[in-house]
């Protein structure tokens, strides 16, 4: 603490002797709360405590409404690459099987577009689901961005 113009040199030994007596004393008592939560977290109590929260958690999980991806709202430029395997596209798509091509999203959902291709070979409009193939949006530049 502080020291005062009247403390002698076995007042100041005796002050720093209960500070240390005092700090002992603390970090013991933290000793023993940390020890007895261990106890009690690695105890019968602990286990229960856990699994219970591990069904809680399982519950909600398995009960939760899977999240539906955003809508296509307005057209947007995509690269769409199809599947290898012509068997799981339509009949109008197995030309084009395995290649990539430029297209405009114009509806359904970010994950399954509806694309538009002006290519000759493939079809005119689609869906692409994953076993059709993927279609990535194609980054516009700034300047030709809308505010």
């Amino acid at each position: 603490m502080y020291k005062t113009a009247t403390e002698t040199s076995k007042q100041l030994e005796l002050r720093e002797w209960m500070n240390d007596v005092a700090l002992y004393a603390r970090m013991e008592i933290a000793r023993k709360r940390y020890s007895l939560l261990l106890r009690r977290l690695t105890g019968w109590r602990g286990i229960l405590l856990f699994a219970c929260l591990g069904v809680l958690l399982l519950v909600a999980s398995v009960g939760a409404k899977p999240v539906e991806p955003p809508r296509v709202t307005q057209p947007y430029a995509v690269e769409v690459t199809l599947a290898q395997d012509a068997g799981a596209l339509e009949p109008s798509l197995k030309a084009c099987a395995g290649n990539s091509f430029a297209a405009v999203a114009v509806g359904g959902t970010l994950s399954e577009p509806d694309v538009v291709t002006s290519s000759s070979n493939c079809g005119s409009r689609f869906t692409i689901t994953r076993d059709v193939g993927v279609a990535v949006p194609v980054p516009q530049p700034l300047s030709s961005r809308s505010p």
